[in-house]
């Protein structure tokens, strides 16, 4: 098995990317529920968790990566959800690879560039990083993975810290750019014929839910579920994530194997 990669369950296969600073474990919650439907594969990408001491990749090249890896072990089809930053990474699979990849769910992800505004933030945050080190912008940082309601929980900010602390700050840096400089990918999906699920955050700090809303509409297939949760609902809604994205796999492989209609492009699918 190669390092950085992990296998389990049985079934169709789905792949999970996690976000930038993550690393596989933030699908702990999730994890044994989609295991039981499935085979889950999931990944530290190069830069993060078990992976740190590898160069942070472009969105493309981390997609080579993953998709070399599936090959590798003989998966020659898959559902992808990606957390974040692992939905810019999906968005490519889905372009580059696109007889592999079924479908995918952007888990409190987007499918744009960065605007000017935010690719400036970055750069700000870039320059902060190389003079005062990575603790303050880390403790932020976890904080705005959870909505308010459970930002001050001293027991989920600790564990998110242990997991972040993982990335060296090198490699934060390495991150910001690369997802500073990444392409937008509203053109492509306004075209794609594969089925793209949108989980979204009603509290998430970091992308607004109307705006997602606007690019879901875009595309030809949309499936939208609409959270009480922030940008990291894989922890504080595992169920109802879990019960969003299962249908989803379901519902991909049945499309590719003709046994399911089109999805319309809807925004009803709302979840609280």
């Amino acid at each position: 098995m190669h390092k950085g990669y992990w296998q389990q369950g049985a079934g169709a296969d789905l792949v999970l990317l996690h976000g930038f600073c993550e690393h596989a474990v933030m699908w702990a919650e999730v994890l044994p529920l989609l295991a039981s439907r499935y085979t889950v594969h999931t990944f530290d990408l190069p830069g993060f968790g078990s992976m740190a001491h590898e160069d942070v990749l472009s969105m493309e090249d981390a997609a080579a990566y993953v998709h070399r890896i599936l090959e590798q072990n003989a998966v020659r089809t898959y559902v992808v959800a990606g957390h974040s930053m692992g939905g810019y990474v999906g968005l490519c699979m889905m372009q580059m690879f696109p007889e592999s990849v079924l479908g995918l769910s952007l888990v409190n992800s987007h499918a744009d560039a960065d605007s000017i505004e935010k690719a400036a933030n970055r750069s700000k945050t870039i320059e902060f990083l190389g003079k005062n080190g990575r603790e303050e912008f880390l403790e932020l940082f976890v904080r705005d993975l959870l909505s308010a309601e459970n930002d001050t929980r001293a027991d989920w900010i600790t564990e998110l810290l242990d997991m972040v602390r993982a990335t060296p700050v090198e490699r934060i840096i390495q991150g910001l750019e690369m997802m500073r400089d990444r392409r937008g990918f509203l053109p492509y999906l306004s075209t794609c014929d594969r089925p793209v699920q949108f989980l979204i955050g009603k509290a998430d700090k970091l992308y607004k839910y109307p705006e997602l809303f606007v690019q879901a509409s875009k595309c030809r297939h949309a499936d939208v579920h609409l959270f009480d949760s922030g940008h990291l609902g894989v922890k504080e809604k595992p169920e109802q994530y879990v019960r969003a994205l299962s249908d989803f796999v379901k519902y991909c492989y049945d499309f590719e194997s003709g046994s399911a209609s089109p999805i319309s492009v809807s925004l009803t699918s709302f979840n609280s």
